[in-house]
């Protein structure tokens, strides 16, 4: 009778295992280091040293300055077209300046989780203050990294990734689609896809966390003045060369104007293409006859590089002027404001 084998698996079944075994280890292998080359792994990296405070890392792999020059000169351009005077670089190259160091302190701040190259709040405001010449309302704190799609290829050697970040003051989550560049063997962020329209979703989430902030307030102003019929348009005189921004706007007094001491408001004129704000002022409103049509005019000047963009046009027709109520002061001391900013 022949004897039965006591072998479980014969030589060739061993052989294929192992094969197959070396086969996934060369995949997984292949695909780790695929892997590492590519900019998610990279904007993974960048994630962990800001997490763990490396500025060295991040710094060397996130151009913030560049970031923020070009960031400066999309919104010098949205607000005065591409006729870029001497005077506009002049009056602008200190701000640029200013703006992406100011920038670059928040984020060495933002890494180690402190204010101790901000411990006044001066490098924020300076640098809030410069996005707000521009019509922007951006909070320059408290963001925090969500998550992130899978990149996109764009060009040979650039790639694509939308970032979700949180603010903390705005309770709102917003995409941000950064630019990724291969430089040697690492990606690094060079740039942003388009630096307006983030900076856009940005103020509008600050200005309807702000409107919802101010709503009490504002409710309790129209009780005494609201503004109807506003109007804008442009008075050239031929003879002085001068030329005036009017503005018409006729305010209402629910409870009359005996008790009323002051009224401020805040006129804004826009362009309806971008948004982008053309003029910006504060004014006093007269408590006058009820629903009187009245006319503040307001000089431009040539050398302002933000007149210069209404100096060169004829008309009005593409813009779009607010009133808003900033402010009513009575005369036995009660005083209703709005806040201008979202608190800290």
């Amino acid at each position: 009778m022949p004897k039965t084998s006591t072998r479980l698996v014969d030589s060739g079944t061993i052989g294929a295992v192992l094969a197959i075994v070396f086969c996934l280890a060369a995949a997984v292998a292949a695909r780790h280091d695929i892997y590492e080359k590519t900019p998610d792994y990279a904007l993974r990296q960048i994630i962990s040293s800001a997490e763990s405070g490396d500025k060295t890392d991040f710094f060397e792999a996130v151009h913030d300055k560049d970031i923020a020059y070009a960031a400066f000169d999309s919104l010098t351009r949205r607000q005065q077209g591409d006729a870029v005077t001497a005077i506009l670089e002049l009056a602008g190259l200190p701000a640029r300046e200013n703006f992406a160091s100011d920038i670059h302190i928040l984020w060495e701040d933002a890494l180690t989780g402190s204010n101790a190259l901000d411990e006044d709040g001066g490098k924020a405001a300076e640098a809030g203050g410069i996005l707000r010449e521009f019509g922007f309302s951006v909070p320059l704190k408290g963001w925090y990294y969500d998550s992130h799609s899978f990149s996109k290829s764009i060009a040979a050697g650039k790639a694509e990734i939308t970032v979700s970040l949180y603010n903390d003051r705005l309770k709102a989550t917003l995409p941000c689609s950064i630019i990724m560049e291969k430089n040697a063997d690492s990606w690094q962020i060079t740039g942003l896809t388009d630096d307006i329209g983030f900076l856009t979703a940005v103020d509008k989430a600050y200005k309807k966390a702000l409107d919802t902030y101010n709503k009490d307030a504002v409710r309790q102003m129209e009780r005494f003045v609201t503004i109807g019929s506003v109007n804008s348009f442009l008075n050239k005189d031929p003879a002085s060369g001068k030329t005036f921004l009017c503005l018409q706007y006729a305010p209402s007094f629910p409870k009359g104007t005996a008790n009323i001491k002051d009224i401020l408001c805040r006129y804004t004129l826009r362009r309806n293409a971008d948004e982008a704000v053309l003029y910006e002022t504060d004014l006093h409103l007269p408590a006058y006859k009820d629903n009187a049509v009245l006319t503040s005019q307001f000089l431009l000047n040539p050398l302002i590089p933000s007149h210069q963009a209404l100096l060169a046009k004829a008309g009005l027709d593409d813009t779009t002027g607010t009133l808003k109520l900033m402010s009513v002061l009575l005369k036995d001391g009660t005083a209703i404001r709005c806040a201008e900013r979202l608190p800290q």
